[in-house]
């Protein structure tokens, strides 16, 4: 054992077990300010919620029938904690929350199992600090519920090739995994990946393995087939397992697609410098597209993080001995990084939250990184090495909370405030059919029935702008036949060539309540439509 291993690792279980606690508390603190600093929930969790409203109530037909083609797990979570709480936003959002928080016990776990004890603890630190796993817990979205069970899914796999039980380890591995594809269906790639990882690293059992693990996908399939004879329940559509088969083809056909429009933009371009750019970049679509995923890994690892899985896979590499108890974080990392990769040559689209899932597989990888660093801070410089451990620490925890302090969402306030307003104004308990823009009609209609008894869905199947492009008159009638009660008017999203409402409107028709303004919106004016009221 090395003087750093030494001097460090002579650390208690009680004292481990207190710096658990504290990195939760952290991880806690920050995910509530978090949630301070985010007041209206996002877009995609105003249809959680009104899912979870559903399934509460046993309107099991209206599931799939608002905003959304699937069910998941996070509805369910949501649903059983509201009769403790009693208020649909506050559960969802705890739903987030707790099990963000919960996630760095299982991360240190995955850590430790390469690991020493102390430097594991610094693994769970960086999950209680990362923005893009701490930003999350503002939002109501199905990440949080994911990344938990992922990471169980991990420890459980980790420790399966010491123990004798290790039938329990793979089945309990599986079952994890299967919970975050419920919560996000991407995240079936850790299942692929690790019979991938039994068929040709799990020895002379591999085939007991294998068939251990597949056990609870053997139990899934067998209780779909009963759902669907028994309650009609089509389980491939509400976990979106036929989406799973289309992504296998459509990152090809929109690659194919993007190289086909390119060489049409360059048609007829004057000017070497752009034609020649154009024409580079036909060719490099797959290029752009890889560096482009790694800046985003490095991103949501603020680099430095980025920097301790560099360290740690060269770590490997000077120590190939090493290799072996980490070739399962590999294989996930590695899967999981094609994956993200289709999915951007698909959408080309990636946000901060879809890489965790990449960062969560390869948190062995980065714990292995910042043993490398602390090793190289206490040899190479006159820290000591409790100074050298103190010294990372401090700047894991300082980063990541600075980047976590400069987050806000506080301006999205006034559609919450519109909605409220609405609710407000209207009779305890009614339905409140709102018209407004696409950008804001999720927010402002949900906060509007937010006491509803029967709340309408917060997406409705008509645009503002389709209603409104043939007329006063035509729109006045719209509206009527909607139903709609109350009627938002923004400055950026009116129809450009339609008629100007605040100039031709009937002052019987409509009642103002009150203006805000916001930079995606401009001006808002809510209006009372008085010809629907009773």
């Amino acid at each position: 054992m090395s003087a750093v291993e030494s001097a460090i690792d002579d650390f208690g279980q009680r004292n481990i077990r207190i710096g658990l606690f504290l990195i939760a508390a952290l991880a806690a603190a920050v995910r509530c300010y978090i949630w301070y600093m985010s007041p209206v929930v996002n877009p995609d969790g105003v249809l959680y919620i009104h899912q979870a409203r559903n399934f509460f109530e046993g309107r099991w037909g209206e599931l799939t029938s608002c905003g959304l083609s699937f069910f998941s797990i996070y509805p369910v979570l949501t649903a059983m904690l509201y009769p403790a709480l009693q208020d649909w936003v506050i559960s969802a959002r705890i739903i987030s929350i707790l099990f963000g928080t919960l996630t760095v016990f299982p991360v240190y776990l995955a850590a430790r199992k390469v690991t020493r004890r102390k430097t594991a603890l610094l693994a769970a630190v960086i999950f209680a600090v990362l923005p893009g796993a701490a930003g999350a817990a503002g939002q109501v979205v199905r990440d949080l519920v994911c990344w938990f069970f992922i990471a169980w899914g991990l420890v459980f796999f980790l420790h399966q090739d010491e123990r004798e039980r290790f039938r329990v380890c793979l089945f309990l591995s599986c079952s994890a995994f299967l919970l975050a594809s419920w919560a996000r269906v991407e995240s079936l790639v850790f299942v692929a990946a690790s019979i991938l990882y039994l068929v040709f690293f799990g020895g002379n059992k591999r085939v007991m393995r294998t068939i251990f693990f597949l056990l609870p996908v053997a139990g899934a399939v067998v209780l779909g087939i009963i759902m669907l004879e028994t309650a009609g329940i089509d389980v491939a559509q509400a976990f979106r397992l036929r989406e799973v088969a289309e992504k296998m083809s459509a990152p090809f056909l929109s690659y194919a697609s993007l190289r086909k429009d390119l060489r049409a933009l360059s048609t007829g371009m004057e000017g070497a410098p752009l034609e020649g750019f154009i024409s580079f970049a036909r060719h490099s679509v797959w290029f752009i597209g890889l560096f482009s995923l790694f800046n985003s890994i490095l991103r949501a690892l603020l680099y430095f993080y980025g920097i301790l899985l560099a360290a740690g896979l060269w770590k490997l590499v000077a120590s190939p001995l090493r290799v072996k108890g980490h070739l399962y974080s590999i294989v996930l990392s590695f899967c999981s990084f094609i994956l993200l990769y289709f999915h951007l040559i698909h959408v080309w689209v990636m946000d901060t939250r879809f890489v965790m899932i990449f960062v969560i597989a390869a948190f062995p990888l980065i714990a292995s990184g910042i043993d490398a660093f602390d090793e190289a801070l206490f040899r190479k410089t006159a820290l000591s090495a409790k100074r050298s451990y103190i010294f990372l620490l401090a700047g894991i925890m300082l980063l990541g909370i600075w980047n976590d302090y400069g987050f806000s969402e506080r301006d999205k306030m006034v559609f919450r405030q519109i909605g409220e307003k609405i609710s407000e104004d209207s009779p305890s308990g009614r339905r409140n059919i709102v018209a407004a823009s696409q950008v804001s009609m999720r927010w402002i209609s949900f906060y509007a029935n937010a006491k509803a008894v029967d709340p309408p869905c917060p997406q409705p199947g008509w645009d503002l702008k389709t209603i409104a492009e043939a007329g006063y008159a035509s729109f006045v009638g719209n509206l009527k036949s909607l139903g709609a009660s109350y009627l938002v008017w923004d400055e950026l999203h009116w129809p450009r060539n339609g008629f100007d409402l605040l100039k031709e409107m009937y002052p019987n028709d409509f009642k103002e309540m009150g203006r805000w303004t916001h930079p995606s919106t401009g001006e808002m004016i809510l209006f009372k439509c008085m010809f629907n009221m009773q």
